[in-house]
């Protein structure tokens, strides 16, 4: 029998597995007979392995593994894409250098596989057992798992049946390395957590009941104790310095975490992953031990958040798919591909009007056509203004998510509402894109108009569908309504922080700085005795209007301390500080009301914590009290 060459994820071939088997103890996956289009052959496969000691390997080659998270949802149309904004989106991965994508949180559609398929992407499949903090009256602000008995077999059926269908959908596509329990399920109430432990157990067995080639992995497994429960653990944020060499296979699942909007930084946002590392010209990358299988930054795209619209826009590119300066980075270190010439400062002189192409194959819902409008000087060079400029369907079929006209504003912060107002039209950098629709053959023609511009028009053209008979059945403005902020809980406030990621300026061994919000009384931060100026920071992993903070510590007072805020990580205020105490004071916690902040971060900044000891207090909790 013929051997089939290697299936290669820089191949361009589409390629369909549908046979596999699995052997040994490190579980090496065999996935073979796959073929082009209708027509047999040419035959492909591939075999990688997860090893606790040696990473990834694929087709008995090691390999690093670097990707992104992916949510489905873009600007306007939320999650019902299109097949070809599926396509879109898994391209402009590939086309950064990344080799590996992450579906988070949810199964996606089935295209996002068959693409990868095609394309050559490496593919973490995940399910929907997921957690987050607490935070608001949203039912998604809540734990991974319900309190209520009454609620359990019912939930625990529909994770089961997700999953099976997860995997009965994409099991036979190559791209696929990993079926995932679900992400950060030990967000939940502390009566449910051993609940958890045991269905991420079932969950795991009933993947391999299903799938035996593939490992069973859990994302985002930095608390809890569930990072041993799977074949491989994906461990995100401070997961990638708190769990050096884990002895279990696994990657870091989520770093990064940069909230900015276009253009932002030229920089590739490490966050946590090169915490407790020195790059160096020789080691660029010191935290890629062999250990560790790879890498997925967080994210790759901006998308909606129940924390508010500032909160999603964590990308590497926007809500409306246009690239920041960090996807550009990825290219440049990745592919070796310079940045383009950044738009200059100026006055715009010119409307330029464009799109990824200009015949839409499908009225049927499955394709759309990427349209952007840019901001020019009179020789056509990109000119990084705001000015308010609309698109308008003039004639013929087809319509944006808010019907045949679209407006976009100058992206201005201090307007009312602010960052997280309504501002998913808004044009930044000089620049605004939206997608468009047709349900109707036929020639279409938009207009973009801006004050003391002259017009640009572009001809599109939907090739199949039935004819438009009579005007549009598409309004001409939908008339979006804005989000409503929750109501407050009861009380006003709600605590925020248990088990959320940490930092600290250093910390003793054993004592590291999850322990301030592990919800463990008998753990504690402490900071190294060398340490001049000790800090322990909580993020919210949300935008939360603190207004009160609670700090508990492992010995009595007086504590010399003041409480700052972040909203970038990165420029702190201070929000809160005790009255200073008599040395006589014996307490060990402090409630304080702090200045009403809207913060990302909080930390405890220690001032000369002890004169005339070497050590600085510890700290058993750190508590945010607030309301999103």
């Amino acid at each position: 029998m013929r051997r089939p060459p290697a299936w290669q994820t820089p191949s361009q071939t589409s390629t369909q597995s549908v046979s596999s088997v699995a052997e040994g103890n490190s579980t090496p996956r065999l996935r073979g007979e796959s073929r082009t289009g209708t027509a047999p052959g040419p035959y492909r496969c591939g075999l990688f392995t997860w090893s606790a000691e040696h990473g990834f390997s694929l087709n008995g080659t090691h390999r690093y593994l670097l990707g992104t998270n992916v949510h489905q949802d873009q600007a306007g149309w939320g999650d019902g894409v299109t097949n070809r904004s599926v396509r879109r989106d898994l391209d402009t991965v590939k086309a950064a250098g990344f080799d590996f994508v992450r579906g988070s949180h949810y199964p996606h559609d089935p295209v996002f596989t068959t693409h990868s398929d095609e394309i050559g992407l490496l593919v973490w499949s995940e399910c929907v057992f997921w957690g987050t903090g607490p935070g608001g009256t949203s039912p998604w602000s809540g734990g991974s798992y319900p309190v209520e008995e009454k609620h359990r077999p019912g939930f625990e059926a529909s994770v089961r049946s997700q999953l099976a269908e997860m995997i009965r959908i994409n099991r036979n596509s190559p791209s696929v390395i990993a079926w995932s329990m679900g992400n950060e399920a030990f967000f939940c109430d502390d009566a449910v957590l051993p609940e958890v432990r045991r269905f991420l157990s079932e969950l795991v067995e009933l993947s391999h009941e299903l799938d035996a080639t593939r490992p069973a992995a859990v994302g985002g497994v930095q608390r809890g104790g569930t990072d041993r429960i799977g074949d491989l653990a994906g461990y995100n944020g401070d997961g990638a310095w708190l769990f050096p060499d884990p002895g279990v296979p696994n990657l870091v699942s989520e770093y990064g975490s940069v909230i900015t909007d276009r253009p932002g930084p030229y920089a590739p946002g490490w966050g946590d992953l090169a915490k407790e590392y020195e790059p160096s010209g020789d080691t660029p990358f010191p935290w890629r031990q062999p250990w560790r299988s790879g890498e997925a930054v967080w994210c790759g795209f901006d998308h909606g958040s129940i924390a508010g619209r500032h909160f999603g826009s964590m990308g590497l590119v926007d809500y409306a798919r246009l690239p920041k300066r960090s996807w550009y980075w990825y290219r440049a270190h990745y592919r070796h591909i310079p940045p383009p010439a950044w738009p200059h400062p100026g006055e715009p002189a010119r409307l330029r009007l464009s799109a990824d192409r200009t015949v839409l194959e499908h009225a049927d819902g499955t394709d759309d056509i990427h349209v952007t409008v840019t901001l020019t000087d009179t020789a056509g060079h990109p000119v990084s203004a705001c000015a308010p400029v609309t698109l308008t369907i003039e004639h013929g079929p087809g319509e944006f998510a808010i019907g045949r006209r679209i407006r976009f504003a100058p992206d201005d912060p201090e307007a009312p509402g602010g960052p997280e107002g309504n501002a998913l039209c808004a044009l930044r950098d000089g620049a605004a894109a939206a997608f468009f629709r047709s349900y109707h053959a036929g020639t279409t023609l938009i207009r973009a108009t801006s004050e003391n511009l002259p017009d640009a028009v572009l001809e599109l053209r939907t090739a199949d569908g039935p004819p438009l008979d009579g005007p549009s059945p598409a309004p001409l403005d939908r008339h979006l309504t804005p989000p409503t902020a929750a109501a407050p809980p009861p009380g006003g406030r709600t605590v925020f922080g248990r088990d959320n990621p940490t930092g600290c300026s250093s910390h003793l061994p054993g004592r590291a700085s999850l322990h301030v919000n592990d919800g463990t009384p008998e753990t504690s931060w402490a900071p190294s005795p060398r340490d001049p100026a000790p800090w322990v920071a909580v993020d919210l992993e949300r935008l939360v209007t603190v207004s009160g903070v609670r700090v508990e510590f492992t010995e009595p007072g007086p504590h010399r301390f003041v409480v700052e805020a972040s909203r970038d990580r990165d420029t702190w205020t201070e929000i809160a500080a005790p009255v200073h105490a008599s040395p006589s004071d014996a307490s060990t916690r402090h409630d304080l009301e702090a200045t009403e902040t809207v913060a990302l971060q909080v930390r405890v900044r220690l001032l000369h914590p002890h004169d005339d000891a070497d050590e600085a207090p510890g700290i058993v909790a750190l508590s945010v009290l607030g309301r999103l």
